[in-house]
């Protein structure tokens, strides 16, 4: 049986909640972070979730030109 090392940390209770709330919705940040939504500039994402609160789909919205302003948008597709 292979046994893994086990760190030890402190965390402030404010921490210990906040690490608690991630490890909740780590499969949900997982999605966001891979779709790209934490990439966004100039734009919006709206995550819509279903009857159940499971993310069923994730629309975008980029603004490509602003009068004024240099606006590049970067997409790529999963």
């Amino acid at each position: 049986m292979l046994m893994k090392n086990m760190i030890n940390i402190e965390l402030t209770e404010q921490d210990a909640q906040q690490f608690r709330d991630f490890q909740q919705h780590y499969d949900l940040f997982t999605v966001l972070n891979n779709s790209g939504v934490f990439d966004i500039r100039n734009g919006t994402a709206l995550l819509n979730f279903d009857s159940t609160g499971t993310l069923s789909d994730i629309d975008c919205n980029f603004k490509l030109y602003k009068r004024g302003k240099s606006v590049l948008v970067g997409l790529h597709v999963v």
